[in-house]
């Protein structure tokens, strides 16, 4: 085995001994563990700017994600405003080299993240919890997994080259067929109290969704020139390169939930 590979399955599995308990937990246990990502996720967006105050952006992002995730849904809207507007007043009266492209890229990946815990948030109001949080996770994280042992083996052919030149279309598809079957299997075992409707939807969606999720990130990584959005997590790069794929299977999953009345 690669010590690359090693290293990365080590990480993983460090994740997972830390992040899982705290899940099953929830409560105070599962908020303090959104505080931690929505600090580490501020730091990454601010370094994308490359701004000589970037520490400033940190506590700027930090307190809005954290502010975002938390507020009651009908001053929802109030927080976007306030951070579009906290983002513009920084564009144009504070920042050296903040570009208004930052601040659009910065503004989008806020309320990516912020969507996408509100959501986990909702799955734990619902009775949910932590199984869903699973179910979401098996079709994510398989389809990933799936995606690249099969592409590292079996792939030829080029998905999207001029964003991500590593990924294959043969990857793609034997991650969608993992994540698919993964997730169906768990969701029928362990989500008994979920529509098989909802079940056999969600489970062939969320996989490719996962799969745009990952590109999208790509693309954004693409567009500043960096191979990682950050260097936190050994094998895998930050935060943003662990979540990338979640953060949109977790939003499509709950629009699923609210579509289906639940």
């Amino acid at each position: 085995m690669k010590k690359s590979m090693l290293i990365r399955i080590l990480t993983s599995a460090v994740l997972i001994a830390i992040v899982v308990p705290i899940v099953y937990l929830g409560g105070a246990f599962l908020n303090g563990l959104l505080v931690v990502v929505a600090c580490l996720g501020a730091y990454e967006i601010a370094n994308l700017s490359q701004d000589t105050q970037d520490w400033i952006l940190t506590c700027i992002y930090a307190i809005a994600i954290i502010c975002l995730v938390f507020i009651p849904h009908d001053y929802f809207l109030v927080g976007l405003v306030s951070l579009l507007v906290a983002l513009f007043v920084y564009y144009l009266f504070v920042a050296k080299t903040y570009t208004l492209d930052h601040l659009v890229y910065s503004f989008l990946m806020i309320l990516l993240v912020t969507l996408a815990m509100r959501s986990i948030l909702t799955l734990y109001r619902n009775g949910y919890g932590f199984v869903g949080l699973l179910y979401v996770a098996f079709a994510t994280f398989l389809c990933d997994a799936g995606a690249y042992f099969i592409g590292s083996r079996y792939g030829k052919r080029k998905l999207i080259p001029d964003i991500s030149p590593n990924k294959t279309i043969e990857g793609a598809l034997g991650g969608y067929a993992c994540g698919a079957i993964g997730s169906f299997l768990f969701g029928v075992i362990a989500c008994k109290q979920l529509p098989i409707g909802l079940l056999i939807l969600s489970s062939l969606l969320l996989p490719a969704v996962a799969q745009v999720g990952d590109i999208s990130f790509s693309a954004i990584k693409r567009r500043y020139g960096i191979k990682d959005f950050g260097s936190l997590l050994p094998g895998h790069g930050g935060i943003f390169d662990r979540i990338d794929s979640l953060i949109f299977t977790l939003m499509v999953f709950h629009a699923l939930l609210i579509l289906w009345g639940i």
